[in-house]
């Protein structure tokens, strides 16, 4: 966990010494929206599993791999940064992913926050690897 007193003394928690790893989070991110696109276009987030068609229920099974597989990476990619604000934030995105991964036989509407919560940070730390420039 980071320190309460970084919080007076606010500064990108990203730098050059970064590069590596930026780059290999941003490949997974594009390789995420690549392997979750056909699931983002044709699931309906406001429908509960009860009602799902046969084609949501395959959808929704295809995506158990790849979102456990998601939060796998990004703690792969942050652990060996020993860049302990990026590590508690990818431990926290793969939380998030692991528990909507957890809901989908059971899924309600609400669960979905699970996936944007996940998401949300996954792309905080793109965007403040884009923010370093690399």
């Amino acid at each position: 966990m980071a320190l309460p007193e970084l919080a007076s003394n606010p500064a990108r928690f990203l730098g050059e010494e970064d590069a590596s790893a930026c780059g290999q989070w941003q490949n997974m991110v594009s390789d995420y929206r690549l392997a979750t696109s056909e699931w983002m276009q044709k699931s309906d987030p406001a429908l509960p599993s009860s009602q799902w068609s046969p084609e949501q229920q395959t959808l929704f099974a295809n995506m158990v791999t790849v979102m456990s597989e998601n939060a796998s990476t990004m703690q792969q990619i942050a652990l060996p940064t020993k860049n302990s604000i990026w590590i508690d934030f990818a431990a926290l995105a793969a939380t998030y992913r692991r528990a909507y991964v957890q809901a989908i036989p059971t899924y309600m509407p609400a669960d979905n926050y699970l996936d944007s919560a996940a998401t949300e940070l996954m792309v905080a730390i793109d965007e403040a690897c884009q923010a370093t420039g690399v």
